[in-house]
């Protein structure tokens, strides 16, 4: 039975470095030379440990964006220090406020879903 190795150079500053795939990278390793971006992300949601750390990231941009949607810095009605404002709150307002923000969020969401990365 023969074996097959798939090697993969990179060409650093101080030199050459080769390194051969594991059995379980081979497979991206191959989605790479094609440039596939579909393979290659499929490739790394299939791998327990590249999916952990992919799904850590993200968390980390919601988390990201969610405080952006929630600082003062935006116009909210939970952050107003109005009593004025305290006095007229109600559910539905920041259901209202919400759906918005999110609604944005998710349009970003959708366009980086739909949008081709050059992977040149």
């Amino acid at each position: 039975m023969t074996s097959c190795y798939i090697q993969v150079n990179i060409e650093y500053k101080s030199g050459l470095k080769s390194f051969t795939l594991t059995p379980n990278r081979k497979h991206l390793g191959k989605s790479l030379a094609r440039r596939s971006t579909y393979a290659i992300i499929s490739d790394l949601m299939n791998n327990p440990g590249s999916r952990n750390y992919i799904l850590k990231k993200i968390g980390i941009m919601l988390r990201q964006e969610l405080t952006i949607m929630s600082s003062h810095k935006t116009k909210s009605i939970l952050g107003s220090q109005d009593i004025a404002d305290m006095k007229k709150f109600t559910w539905s307002k920041v259901l209202d406020e919400l759906s918005l923000k999110m609604l944005q969020f998710f349009i970003r969401c959708y366009y980086f879903a739909h949008t081709d990365v050059d992977l040149e």
